[in-house]
């Protein structure tokens, strides 16, 4: 007997072994991606609190308003390269809470659990 080809019973398990790998893959990397943006976010936030905390020591002053604000008052004094300091996690908001920048990622529950994953990093810089 002479076979060319596969049956439709060996097609059927290959299609189904491909969907079960693409449907494990495909959320790594979605997740992976919100995560680097939460990540670069933070970074953001890191780097304008820094960048205030030199601005407050050179000047001698407390720099105060809305984020907005803040950072275009340290762009204008040279004390940052860019103004563009917008979050890349969607819906993330940069807020001042106390004397801190933190990112808000309230209201958005499948990004705070995806979040909770990385909370050690988050801790300081996350407001929920």
């Amino acid at each position: 007997m002479n076979r060319n080809g596969l049956s439709l019973l060996e097609i059927v398990i290959v299609i189904t072994l491909m969907g079960i790998l693409t449907a494990l893959i495909v959320p790594n990397f979605i997740n992976s991606s919100e995560k680097a943006k939460l990540k670069a976010d933070i970074t953001s936030a890191q780097t304008i609190q820094s960048v205030i905390d030199l601005y407050n020591t050179e000047q001698g002053v407390t720099i105060s308003g809305t984020v907005d604000e803040i950072i275009t008052e340290l762009n204008a004094k040279k004390y940052l390269k860019q103004n563009v300091y917008k979050p890349q996690t969607n819906g993330g908001v940069f807020e001042i809470s106390g004397d801190m920048i933190k990112i808000n990622i309230s209201g958005n529950a499948n990004k705070e659990e995806m979040y909770n994953e990385i909370e050690e990093q988050l801790q300081q810089y996350i407001i929920k």
